[in-house]
């Protein structure tokens, strides 16, 4: 989905996560690592998100139906804008260190999806 829809869905998704770690905090059980608001950052979960779960399945998908790459490219385009948005929004602004790692992460997804459409 473009990012505007992107976005309202994962906050959706991830505000579900949270409240159920509200819930288990406040039954003193231990808080699964996705659900804890104080750690979670959404916006390289999101990355995250679409790296390790949503791309390899896009992949392989546009192997078998060429004609759904719009979706992967949509979908790096989203990894980027949520790269983008974490810049600007995290504070205390993220060290140049955690910067590179996360651009890294994101200009690898855009040159794996770069070389899958030359192939």
């Amino acid at each position: 989905k473009p990012f505007r829809i992107c976005r309202v869905w994962a906050c959706q998704v991830l505000e579900e996560f949270f409240l159920q770690g509200d819930e288990e905090s406040r039954l003193g059980m231990p808080v699964q690592a996705l659900n804890d608001r104080e750690k979670v950052n959404k916006h390289t979960s999101q990355v995250g998100f679409i790296e390790f779960l949503v791309s390899p399945l896009l992949f392989a998908t546009v192997k078998l139906l060429p004609a759904v790459d719009s979706l992967l490219e949509q979908a790096v385009q989203n990894a980027r804008s949520w790269q983008q948005h974490w810049l600007i929004e995290t504070r205390p602004v993220p060290m140049e260190q955690e910067r590179a790692a996360l651009a890294d992460r994101v200009t690898k997804l855009e040159l794996r999806l770069r070389d899958s459409m030359s192939a």
